[in-house]
């Protein structure tokens, strides 16, 4: 089964939020449609200040 996600909130409201910023190479778009396996903006424990991509496993 194929779970897909969205994540269309604007970069300086998602930064607010979690007072953290944006440090993907590509940098941020807001999307509708996110895929297993495509890169989704996190958090991680290690960079608690960094929003950055990692794939999405389904």
């Amino acid at each position: 089964m194929c779970g897909r996600t969205a994540l269309f909130i604007q970069q300086q409201d998602l930064e607010n939020r979690f007072d953290a910023r944006v440090v993907t190479d590509g940098g941020y778009t807001p999307r509708y449609n996110i895929a297993p396996g495509e890169p989704l903006e996190v958090i991680t424990n290690e960079a608690v200040d960094e929003i950055d991509q990692y794939p999405l496993h389904g």
